[in-house]
């Protein structure tokens, strides 16, 4: 787990810096004057500003990470075959179409749990904070 935190980590710095360091203190701390306890305040004032970057942030993280070989094959445990080692076995012995496959349904799910990120994204933030063109 360190080791795909270690290779997830520098690029989800980099991208969360950018919206939370655009977000004040004073918001908080006016959350906190108003009678909100810490984490409520946080919750209430703070996250719903940056929650579509934290979801892009993880989306971005979790796809990099899914599919990663480097640290897989360095890693994995004996008896038990990551995703991305497994592929690789099975093209290296020249199995193209059970690699493919995998591949392709690996594929095909990251896709599915982008869209189900998303769509809870919008479905649990208010209107008023997406980023939304209102025609």
């Amino acid at each position: 787990m360190l080791g795909y935190l270690a290779g997830a980590l520098p690029s989800a710095a980099r991208l969360l810096s950018g919206s939370l360091g655009q977000v004040s203190d004073s918001l908080l701390w006016a959350a906190r004057v108003h009678g909100r306890p810490a984490a409520p305040a946080w919750t209430g004032a703070v996250l719903p500003l940056v929650a579509g970057s934290l979801v892009w942030t993880w989306l971005v993280a979790f796809c990099g990470t899914l599919l990663e070989l480097p640290v897989s094959q360095l890693l994995a445990p004996p008896g038990e075959e990551p995703l991305s080692v497994a592929i690789t076995r099975q093209l290296q012995g020249y199995n193209v179409g059970a690699g493919a496959a995998m591949t392709v349904l690996v594929v095909l799910a990251a896709l599915a749990l982008i869209a189900l990120a998303l769509g809870a994204l919008r479905l649990l933030l208010p209107a008023a904070h997406r980023l939304e063109a209102v025609a």
